[in-house]
């Protein structure tokens, strides 16, 4: 308003009264006390309930403080649990761009990753909300959205969406590279690996190891890759007398496969795991610098009302010595309130680190 043409048309003394009116507001202004819970709200939070106080008024001519609160709690952590999920599907999802198909481990060292940013984000965005088992429950409620696990096993969350896309597009990749591993080696002319039996099944195998993506590839090197040995064996069994038996080879190609694709799931399941303690360590420090954050909130909130008691009771002590009494009293319960709810945090804390 003091600025460009409107200076003009403003009185000074207006303009002098808001200076006073702005320094007036900030000698009364207080942290709001997010009742019933301990500690202050902020802004965005007073504003929210401000708007159900007066909605729910204009319907029912009642204000329901005990709903109020904990419906604004819970909808600022779900926005919280939705930007943070979103922050991490975006991430996989340019991830998945350029590396699938892949190995199962590589995408769950990838989601490792961007989980533990997920979780620190959300620690962040949560940490003005002063209710330590609201944060809890939303949390677990986001790891949930980022994966389920179950006997070892991934079966829900994002990751589990991932993974389903990465299988399918090993099958497609890996069938799609036999039937042109099989064109190039069957061309006229084509130079064949083993001489002895004018066969390049040595070759066809070696290229399709190198080239193979994903966790289908030794179920289709064992079906797909071992069918079209066998017909290739059969219409060329001449071609092939070293191999008295094509059926023998056949079985060879699948046993290998099969015992390949065993390591490789034994090593997967032995990364999920691992992955599984390392979420663990972290939501269990997180739970500890909760319980610390409830602590100093805890010690400012006491530091705050004490003081404020402290100079009622020297301003009261002079002219009202009963009211001062009174208040003197209050003031011996508020530290014995402070002492039980200290211990018992002290006592959590001590619990998760013995748990850790």
């Amino acid at each position: 308003m003091d600025k460009g043409k409107n200076k003009g048309s403003l009185s000074k003394t207006f303009l002098a009264d808001i200076d006073v009116f702005i320094t007036r507001c900030g000698t009364l202004m207080k942290p709001k006390k997010a009742w019933p819970y301990d500690g202050n709200i902020n802004g965005y939070q007073f504003a929210n309930m401000l708007q159900q106080y007066v909605s729910r008024f204009a319907e029912t001519e009642e204000i329901n403080v005990d709903a109020v609160v904990p419906t604004v709690i819970e909808a600022q952590l779900q926005q919280v649990v939705d930007l943070v999920f979103t922050e991490y599907r975006n991430d996989m999802d340019e991830y998945a761009k350029t590396a699938l198909p892949c190995q199962n481990y590589e995408i769950i060292k990838k989601h490792n990753d961007s989980m533990y940013q997920a979780m620190r984000k959300f620690k962040e965005n949560a940490k003005c909300i002063n209710d330590a088992d609201s944060r809890k429950k939303y949390r677990d409620a986001l790891k949930e959205e980022l994966a389920r696990y179950s006997d070892g096993d991934v079966v829900g969350g994002y990751l589990r969406i991932i993974l389903d896309q990465n299988e399918k597009m090993s099958d497609e990749f890996c069938k799609q590279l036999v039937d042109e591993l099989f064109i190039e080696n069957s061309k006229p002319g084509k130079i064949h690996r083993r001489q002895s039996s004018g066969s390049n099944i040595d070759l066809l195998n070696e290229q399709y190891k190198e080239m193979a993506r994903g966790p289908q590839m030794w179920h289709v090197y064992k079906t797909k890759l071992a069918d079209k040995i066998e017909d290739m064996s059969t219409s060329r069994r001449k071609e092939y007398a070293s191999f008295k038996n094509n059926a023998d080879l056949n079985m060879y190609v699948r046993v290998k496969a099969a015992e390949i694709e065993e390591l490789e799931k034994k090593r997967i399941k032995e990364k999920i795991l691992a992955m599984e303690e390392e979420e663990d360590k972290t939501i269990r420090a997180m739970t500890v610098e909760d319980i610390a954050d409830q602590l100093k909130q805890s010690e400012a909130d006491f530091q705050e009302r004490s003081g404020s008691t402290q100079v009622q009771i020297e301003t009261l002590r002079q002219t009202h010595v009963g009211i001062a009494k009174d208040l003197q009293l209050l003031l011996g319960d508020m530290t014995e309130e402070k002492k039980k709810k200290h211990d018992e945090l002290t006592r959590k804390q001590e619990e998760v680190m013995r748990q850790s």
